[in-house]
């Protein structure tokens, strides 16, 4: 009898621990991700206009970007790099968080430089250190 009621909470509670260390063994998956977007305005959370290319006018052009993170940016800088298309950078930005968590950041930029191609590459500043996020090419005219 007594070994019939061990046997009995056994066999619930197998399936019970089974399913329950799958749960703790599976990521939790983001609903973010690394990525940058550029266009030329922002509504909300979201870029409009997207484009990767750019036209100047009066020597210069406004460029609007949507950096999203999948991990909490926690109120780190955002650091921007720009580089030629043969890797030579040739400016650097930052722009701060305007909270102290969020994994998105909406933000603008003018671009007074030369025609031609471009690598925009983003980071998120870590004391002295930059963790890359993600980078995009573009064109201005």
């Amino acid at each position: 009898m007594k070994i019939m009621k061990i046997v009995k909470k056994t066999i619930i509670a197998l399936p019970v621990i089974i399913c329950l260390l799958f749960m703790l063994s599976c990521e939790k998956q983001s609903e973010y991700s690394d990525k940058l977007t550029l266009g030329t305005g922002m509504s909300g959370f979201s870029i409009t206009g997207e484009s990767e290319t750019f036209t100047q006018t009066s020597g210069s052009v406004i460029i609007y970007y949507r950096l999203e993170s999948e991990e909490d940016m926690a109120g780190r800088t955002a650091v921007l790099d720009f580089e030629t298309s043969s890797g030579s950078l040739i400016n650097t930005i930052t722009r701060p968080q305007a909270q102290d968590y969020g994994h998105i950041q909406l933000s603008s930029f003018e671009w007074l430089g030369s025609t031609g191609t471009f690598v925009m590459k983003a980071y998120l500043a870590d004391g002295d250190d930059k963790i890359f996020i993600a980078e995009k090419e573009f064109n201005i005219n």
